[in-house]
């Protein structure tokens, strides 16, 4: 355990070459770790489409159930939301292979429409786009 001490925030990243991970993807192909030293971040487990409120043009108007609402590391934007189910894994109806089915091909309509926005707003926000880590997560 001495040798991976202090690196687990790199688990997974193209600097990671001490998990069992890092030998079955070519490091040249993962995204780079970010900094582990930046800012943490409001974060909000909650928040997706039924906690949001709208006006008449459409534009937020409020954010609603601050429930399980904490301070987390900025890295936490780096996963893919959990709520692209709508239904959390233990409450799908059908097995888990299906549930893995249906989130990989959420995961893909939201990764396209998240490259769509990165092209719009600023392509070189992150060396690679959000969307890319996303994606690897």
């Amino acid at each position: 355990m001495s040798q991976k001490k202090d690196r687990l925030f790199i688990f997974g990243f193209a600097q990671d070459n001490w998990s069992s991970q890092s030998s079955k993807i070519s490091p040249e192909k993962l995204c780079p770790s970010p900094s582990n030293s930046d800012s943490f971040r409001l974060w909000g487990d909650e928040l997706r489409g039924k906690n949001i409120l709208l006006d008449e043009s459409h534009e937020i108007e409020a954010l609603i159930d601050w429930d399980f609402t904490y301070i987390a590391p900025t890295q936490f934007i780096l996963n893919p939301p959990w709520w692209l189910f709508l239904e959390t894994a233990e409450m799908w109806p059908s097995d888990l292979h299906d549930w893995k089915t249906t989130y990989e091909s959420r995961l893909e309509t939201w990764c396209s429409a998240m490259d769509q926005a990165e092209a719009i707003l600023n392509p070189n926000a992150l060396p690679p786009p959000l969307s890319k880590y996303m994606r690897e997560s």
